[in-house]
């Protein structure tokens, strides 16, 4: 079995090794900043690109969003699944996303 193999799908474009690595298509970028900036108004939270893919890996793993889900920015329904998801990340972890410098700055 390939490392490939070994990737779980997010959705379209967005994987994620059993470690926890994520990878994502370059040709998202644009369409995952759109996305941030939209999750931004409601709730005036500071939104970037880390919190949008952090929130589809939540969503996914609840299955509300499908693996071949083609992100679109300006989707209501995906902004409503996203929204909890983003709020949990800024109430519980102060809106980190954990990253392995922090872990280690922590020890």
């Amino acid at each position: 079995m390939s490392k490939t193999d070994d990737r779980i799908p997010i959705v379209k474009g967005i994987t994620m090794t059993p470690m926890g690595e994520v990878s994502i298509d370059p040709a998202l970028d644009e369409r995952l900043c759109d996305l941030a900036i939209e999750m931004q108004g409601p709730d005036d939270l500071p939104v970037d690109v880390e919190h949008v893919v952090a929130a589809l890996i939540l969503a996914s793993r609840e299955a509300k969003v499908p693996e071949d889900y083609e992100l679109k920015p300006r989707d209501r329904s995906l902004k409503a699944i996203l929204r909890p998801h983003i709020r949990t990340i800024f109430q519980r972890y102060g809106g980190r996303v954990c990253e392995e410098e922090d872990l280690q700055e922590e020890e």
